[in-house]
């Protein structure tokens, strides 16, 4: 920093002091010769180091710039995202460096026909979207990041599902009820018919248009009533087999 008071050599009056980040007495010294610079000396560079000139994207806290006692504090600013990290100057007067934040890609949401979808989190770079195929709908949810902001982040792997299965052709000792036949909402309520026993149970198909399977049932230990009964008085205590007692008179 300097102060020209007089610059005849005769009468020379220069002042000098060490700019802000330097060091020293500043001192000026008249020139040898008519016309000839002043010097200058004294002022050497700080042992510190320089705020960078840009600091979008960053929140930043400097406590210390010194480089023997050098602090400072970094994170992504709210319009950015990623691991802010500092890096101290190597030279006197050296600016420190900061890196590790990028500008966030906001993406936007696409129309979830056939998916179930939770946003956590629609940030490119920390995308978090959790998807799976909605009812009636086959395969894996596979939700993708946008690459630009404004832009809508994809769904794909899911797919309407058409696959249905058809009754078998013997339904003998079932009681069946029919709410679905898609095999993807597959709906099928069974039990045993009267006379046969066991516990009901039934399977979707493994195919498009293939029946589904019917388990679990079998007849029962008895006997059954004869379809004509003319001329007969019938009491049926008991029909089944190992218990049997039914009176008969004409």
């Amino acid at each position: 920093l300097i102060t020209e008071v007089e610059l005849r050599k005769i009468i020379f009056e220069v002042n000098a002091q060490c700019a802000p980040g330097y060091q020293g007495v500043g001192k000026a010294t008249k020139c040898n010769v008519h016309n000839g610079p002043y010097t200058l000396s004294g002022c050497t560079p700080a042992p510190v180091c320089v705020s960078p000139k840009d600091l979008t994207g960053y929140s930043v806290t400097e406590t210390s710039l010194d480089r023997s006692s050098f602090k400072v504090q970094v994170a992504c600013a709210d319009t950015h995202t990623g691991t802010a990290k500092v890096a101290q100057c190597t030279q006197n007067l050296g600016t420190y460096s900061i890196t590790g934040c990028s500008k966030k890609i906001e993406c936007a949401s696409p129309n979830f026909e056939g998916y179930t979808v939770t946003e956590q989190n629609t940030v490119a770079q920390t995308f978090d979207v959790p998807a799976t195929c909605a009812r009636g709908y086959e395969g894996t949810a596979v939700a993708t990041a946008c690459s630009k902001t404004g832009e809508k982040y994809t769904l794909s792997g899911c797919k309407y599902s058409t696959t249905t299965c058809a009754a078998p052709k013997a339904t003998d000792g079932y009681l069946v009820t029919e709410a679905q036949l898609r095999k993807i909402l597959f709906d099928v309520s069974v039990q045993c018919a009267p006379g046969y026993q066991g516990a009901a149970k039934v399977a979707p198909c493994t195919g498009d248009g293939k029946p589904y399977t019917l388990t679990g049932c079998s007849p029962a230990p008895v006997c059954v009533s004869p379809k004509d009964l003319t001329g007969y008085s019938v009491t049926e205590a008991s029909l089944d087999r190992g218990s049997f007692k039914v009176e008969a008179k004409c």
